[in-house]
């Protein structure tokens, strides 16, 4: 038998609840007044963006606390572009310095790091912090899930109704209808061939 919460207890999680869609609506306004495209029936979590005139994020986005949207590297050009239905979990990072595209409908689960960029690092002579950056943009299709603490890979382009397993380091194109897994990602099977 399950027992019934206290109306106390339930009230108590009601208005919890309300108060953190009341945080979010206030967040969403301080971000849109910062340049930051928001649109309809997103929740924002206490996500950090560096430069909110640089990213878009489509309709009814969910991203819960600590996601990290950090567009850099070439002023003005880099964009960060989250379709609509989007989830980010928490504590994912997207750091580009380019572009970085997720399509409508995509799950990326907590702790997945996407960047676009990697250090050159030719000139032992110099630091390598010195030697500057190389930037290539990521797309990542529609319907895509990427599991916990995966990383995505500068010049990376994930397929439609793709999966990324858990821990995967993704560094080649993913075909749509994959589900990969490994470090270095590969190919285990496809979602259209699973009988189940």
């Amino acid at each position: 038998m399950i027992r019934k919460r206290p109306l106390s207890v339930r009230m108590l999680n009601r208005l919890t609840w309300a108060c953190d869609d009341l945080r979010s609506m206030l967040r969403i306004t301080l971000f849109k007044a910062r340049g930051m495209e928001i649109g309809p029936g997103c929740h924002l979590g206490r996500i950090i963006v560096s430069q909110p005139e640089f990213v878009t994020i489509g309709r009814e986005c969910y991203l819960e606390d600590l996601v990290r949207l950090r567009p850099g590297g070439q002023w003005g050009r880099s964009r960060i572009i989250l379709g609509n239905n989007v989830f980010l979990g928490f504590g994912t990072q997207i750091n580009v310095g380019d572009v970085c595209t997720i399509g409508d409908d995509s799950l990326i689960a907590p702790g997945v790091i996407i960047a676009d960029a990697y250090h050159v690092h030719r000139d032992t002579s110099a630091p390598i912090r010195s030697q500057g950056c190389i930037y290539k943009p990521v797309t990542i299709g529609n319907d895509v899930w990427i599991a916990s603490g995966a990383i995505v890979l500068p010049g990376v382009a994930v397929g439609d109704h793709a999966i990324i397993a858990a821990g995967a380091v993704v560094n080649t194109d993913v075909p749509p209808y994959a589900i990969v897994a490994g470090v270095p990602a590969r190919v285990v099977r496809f979602r259209d061939h699973l009988n189940l």
